[in-house]
């Protein structure tokens, strides 16, 4: 009886050492190792090198490259410095004048030479001068007494004074003391030799002259 139970409690005890033994873990897979033999056909290489190398190798999308290239529209010639036409060359410096200041300031353009070119051009010049007009262009119409318009590569000229546009317009000032006037609009050049002094304005938005005045406005 005492040799059974003492059979009894050591299969008890062998169980439960059994029960409490833990589960057998799976040994770690050892790592695999290629050994390359210098001398053969083979090279070691790394294998994140070797994934950067091929997607370096791969051909990429053509870019498109839009350049602009902006050009300026060459500007126009200025206006040549116009010649003596009709009048006597002017007196010396110092010689005695042989106008009144006032009739010589009112004068000025058309005594020296000068030229204007512009899209449009109005000329009021006074009843006295009138007769030294001159007027062209591929339609003349005299709307009323004392104004006359040239239209299609009108010119106009006065002693040496030279107008020169796509429309003029001549107004006849009957007053005694009248100004010597010129309004010309749309890319305004203008030119005069004063005396061999060269005085010039190009492609200016508004030129008004008033007897021996010029107000050029950009």
């Amino acid at each position: 009886m005492r040799r059974l139970t003492a059979l009894l409690a050591a299969a008890l005890l062998t169980a439960g050492c059994a029960g409490a033994r833990a589960a057998p873990t799976q040994a770690p897979e050892p790592a695999v190792r290629f050994i390359v033999d210098e001398g053969g056909p083979w090279q070691e290489i790394d294998a994140a090198d070797d994934v950067v190398r091929k997607v370096a190798d791969q051909p990429s999308a053509p870019r498109v490259v839009q350049q602009v290239i902006e050009v300026e529209a060459p500007a126009a010639p200025s206006l040549p410095v116009p010649t003596r036409r009709t009048t006597a060359a002017p007196r010396e410096h110092g010689a005695p004048p042989t106008k009144r200041p006032e009739d010589s300031a009112r004068e000025r353009f058309l005594d020296h030479p000068t030229r204007i070119q512009a899209g449009t051009i109005t000329f009021y010049c006074p009843r006295a001068f009138a007769a030294e007009v001159r007027m062209r262009g591929e339609e003349l119409t005299d709307p009323k007494p004392g104004r006359r318009i040239a239209q299609g590569g009108a010119e106009l000229t006065c002693r040496e004074l030279t107008l020169r546009g796509n429309r003029i317009v001549l107004r006849i000032q009957e007053e005694v003391d009248a100004a010597v006037q010129v309004t010309a609009r749309g890319d305004v050049s203008f030119v005069t030799d004063q005396r061999g002094q060269v005085l010039r304005h190009d492609h200016v938005r508004i030129l008004v002259i008033t007897n021996d005045g010029v107000t050029p406005l950009k």
